[in-house]
């Protein structure tokens, strides 16, 4: 096995190597198929959102399947809690700024 840095991965999706229709996501270094979401997924997570999207304080956004970096990793949980504006995190927000996934 060879595992990747969080660089690495990121310079792939820049470059055009790895691409949306991969349906891949880094996870400590190895990327890892992503599996198919289904009418009962896409509903419960669009449910979370509803419920705590709202509850959030001031400062704070919900967004769900969409990835955060970790030290090893890219996951796309299916939901999470950043601090800030989406345009502060780019590409994506790091684990500093996560307060719940």
């Amino acid at each position: 096995l060879y595992r990747f840095s969080v660089a690495q991965y990121e310079a792939m999706l820049r470059h055009g190597i790895l691409e949306e229709t991969n349906r891949v996501e880094m996870v400590r270094g190895l990327l890892v198929v992503k599996e198919m979401k289904h009418a009962e997924h896409r509903i419960a997570v669009g449910y979370l959102g509803d419920f705590v999207g709202p509850a959030l304080p001031a400062g704070w956004h919900g967004q769900a399947q969409d990835p955060v970096v970790l030290d090893d990793s890219t996951p796309e949980p299916d939901y999470a809690v950043v601090r800030g504006r989406r345009a502060d995190h780019r590409p994506h927000p790091r684990a500093s700024a996560i307060g719940l996934v």
